[in-house]
């Protein structure tokens, strides 16, 4: 794998190894320059897409992975979630422009060990690098405030209340026992556009699988047998 390491730094056992994963070559080598000027920081690779990863990121050979997951030709949270299946241990620091609380709380549940805002200071942003190298959670404001503002306004709300009316429908018809493909034709939609509402419920209401929304929708009596109506076969 390719080395980015200057004259002057090189890597020993107080260094944390930083491999980033970026789309944007700017953004990309702002970080790699940020890294440079930092005593206690090398950058020893990158990668602008997603199917770069594996070849470019070599088994235990960095010690945090700085992760957009925006990157071309592999969905972002795919990714992380196969790179902590084959490396459990290596924290994962996700670069985030906007976000919101679904799409942390999926990052999260992904396996990242934290979130710094691509707005942050070089400061912050040295400061995420050490915590999550030294292996703590770190989330940055003001994705921190919007996630404990999420949980004290949904806290005691039923889980199915934290969706849309279309994403309350879908959920319905998967508590019935539907098929994607059978709900993407009653409802007349896209098999991915049923997909993404699938993931959006899982998201909002911490569920983590079909069977736990079939379970859930069992318990609080949201699916029924006519649901199956008007399928055709």
């Amino acid at each position: 794998m390719r080395r980015m390491m200057t004259a002057k730094k090189q890597s020993n056992s107080d260094t944390i190894r930083v491999f980033i994963a970026e789309g944007q070559a700017i953004f990309r080598h702002g970080v790699q320059a940020c890294l440079a000027e930092t005593h206690d920081m090398i950058a020893i690779g990158h990668a602008g897409s997603g199917a770069e990863v594996p070849a470019r990121m070599g088994p235990d050979e960095c010690d945090v992975m700085l992760l957009d997951t925006g990157l071309p030709g592999l969905e972002g949270f795919a990714l992380l979630k196969q790179i902590k299946e084959n490396s459990p241990r290596l924290p994962v620091l996700l670069m985030a422009g906007s976000a919101d609380v679904a799409w942390l709380l999926r990052g999260i549940r992904a396996g990242a060990s934290g979130v710094v805002s691509k707005e942050s200071s070089l400061d912050e942003f040295r400061s995420a690098i050490r915590r999550v190298g030294a292996g703590h959670p770190y989330i940055a404001e003001p994705l921190a405030g919007r996630l404990v503002l999420y949980y004290q306004r949904n806290e005691h709300k039923p889980l199915d209340e934290r969706l849309s009316p279309r994403e309350f429908e879908v959920m319905q018809l998967l508590s019935a026992g539907l098929k994607l493909s059978e709900i993407a034709r009653k409802l007349t939609l896209s098999h991915q556009t049923i997909t993404t509402h699938r993931r959006h419920i899982l998201e909002k209401t911490g569920l983590r699988t079909t069977a736990e929304i079939i379970r859930y929708g069992v318990l609080h009596g949201l699916g029924a047998p006519e649901d199956r109506a008007g399928l055709n076969y």
